[in-house]
């Protein structure tokens, strides 16, 4: 089913501008979630404001996949089929690579490594290091898979991005604020979701978080029973396409 949708981009660097149209870039997010307190909360960020692409937004860990990443040692799937149902043409290696860059994503942007306590029987490179020195292998099984989102055409960068959802639970190692890696991400903080809608967002956020708050409410969220929506621009028209 096909739902046409009116986005508001309220940054700059969101709105169309007279670049060359850019083909998207596979990327990957993860959207940590607190169930433990009397409210639920959602681990964001907010992007530095040197960035050029959405600066001072608040956003959830993640970022493009890098060719490294189907290498990397771990436990557990990905919902394979869930995610191919949306792109047919998806293998399952770079699905596998997709769920791997938003864990290492998440590890780069807010400490956080998720996965099991136990040595990863191989790392494919320089950027998976951290999971060896804290003796965690990724738990793929952990993920939930629950949105896709293509960026729209002439925007300065174009993502092809999976957003998948896991239980603060399943992390092995969270590292205090000090000790967390210099990326993209600041004040990186837990708030409830109506605490986030009050932050300044992009479009697409705003649409997941709209999305998340109903199925997290769920005792269910993480079956596969949920729709799983895929937000795409087809002939100049903005659609949400549920799988």
């Amino acid at each position: 089913m096909s739902t046409p949708y009116t986005p508001v981009f309220e940054a700059p660097s969101e709105r169309a501008s007279n670049i060359p149209n850019l083909r998207p870039r596979d990327a990957a997010t993860l959207i940590l979630i607190d169930r433990s307190g009397p409210s639920i909360g959602v681990l964001m960020g907010r992007r530095k404001a040197s960035m050029k692409f959405m600066p001072g937004l608040y956003v959830f860990p993640g970022g493009r996949v890098d060719p490294e990443d189907a290498g990397m040692a771990h436990t557990g799937s990905v919902d394979f089929k869930r995610m191919q149902s949306a792109t047919p043409k998806l293998t399952e290696r770079r699905a596998k690579a997709l769920a791997l860059a938003a864990i290492r994503e998440t590890y780069e942007e807010a400490g956080v490594l998720l996965g099991r306590s136990a040595l990863p029987e191989r790392i494919p490179g320089t950027n998976w290091e951290p999971f060896q020195t804290h003796a965690v292998t990724p738990d793929l099984g952990a993920l939930t898979y629950i949105c896709r989102a293509v960026t729209p055409p002439r925007r300065p960068r174009r993502f092809d991005t999976r957003f998948f959802a896991a239980d603060i639970s399943s992390a092995a190692v969270t590292l205090p604020p000090d000790q967390r890696p210099d990326t993209d991400l600041e004040a990186v903080e837990w708030m409830t979701i109506a605490e986030a809608r009050k932050k300044p967002l992009p479009f697409i956020t705003t649409l997941i978080l709209q999305d998340l708050e109903p199925r997290l409410n769920a005792h269910d969220w993480a079956s596969a029973h949920h729709p799983v929506p895929s937000y795409v621009e087809r002939r100049g028209r903005n659609l949400r396409e549920d799988a």
